[in-house]
């Protein structure tokens, strides 16, 4: 989705633990000692704009409360992270076609 990366406010990422189904979709996030089950993905999307040669894979996912948490996978590690985004910015925007 174009346009995505430019609504994430820039900050410091957090290293997370995250479980995958064998598609790669994240299933499971683990935020500290609490496990936040994704009970749908909202938007998926690849960052190749780095001043380096890292890619990023994002997903924006909806864990129980209704809560939005934003994960990507940095291609060349391995290792997930969390970004911190306005929740508000997030929910007027319609969910992708399943």
């Amino acid at each position: 989705m174009q346009g995505t990366i430019a609504q994430l406010p820039v900050n410091n990422p957090q290293p997370v633990r995250v479980s995958t189904d064998p598609q790669g979709r994240p299933c499971v996030v683990q935020i500290k000692s609490t496990r936040h089950v994704v009970l749908r993905v909202r938007d998926q999307w690849v960052d190749t704009e780095w001043e380096s040669s890292e890619q990023r894979e994002y997903w924006l996912v909806e864990v129980q409360d209704s809560q939005l948490v934003c994960v990507f996978r940095d291609a060349t590690s391995g290792a997930w992270y969390r970004r911190r985004i306005s929740q508000k910015a997030w929910q007027r925007r319609p969910s992708p076609p399943a």
